[in-house]
């Protein structure tokens, strides 16, 4: 399990397990269990790049289980990062509403129970009909690329950082 958790515990891996992010950083830690980074995807189609500020919060709970909870920091605009992104002119801000992932040991450690959930609004043109069919196929096949990416980096097939 904390192969797994290790994964989210930075941004080294993000990039390997994350299809659709193209960049992430840092922006600072609030506490010794919560940060913030701002992230951006690449364009999809005709769709602009989106880049949004994320709340992480890292924590232990009482059942031993891990619990990585999300969400938007809509009053953070975090410019500096957006000029320094890779398409600072093309951003549609993304808001993520909310997100957490549970990391929980089964068959006496051996394995890791990884559950997800993810409400976001990406903003711009795909607040449309267009959108919200492309949006339907991501969420289709998003989740299983992403857990076959954990898998894959958990078990030490890519346990080198991306850089």
């Amino acid at each position: 399990m904390s192969r797994v958790y290790h994964l989210f515990l930075s941004n080294d891996y993000v990039l390997q397990y994350n299809q659709f992010c193209s960049e992430i950083q840092d922006v600072g830690w609030l506490d010794k269990s919560t940060k913030i980074s701002w992230a951006s995807s690449k364009s999809m189609g005709p769709f602009a790049p989106r880049d949004f500020v994320t709340r992480s919060h890292y924590r232990i709970l009482r059942d031993g289980s891990l619990l990585l909870s999300t969400m938007s920091e809509a009053g953070l605009p975090c410019t500096e990062f957006r000029e320094q992104g890779s398409n600072p002119e093309e951003y549609v801000r993304m808001d993520v509403v909310l997100g957490g992932y549970l990391f929980q040991s089964t068959d006496d450690g051996s394995k890791t129970r990884f559950q997800m959930v993810s409400l976001c609004n990406p903003g711009g043109a795909l607040d449309s009909t267009v959108g919200a069919m492309i949006s339907s196929m991501l969420c289709a096949t998003g989740p299983v690329k992403f857990i076959s990416a954990l898998r894959r980096l958990s078990v030490g097939a890519e346990s080198k950082p991306a850089g």
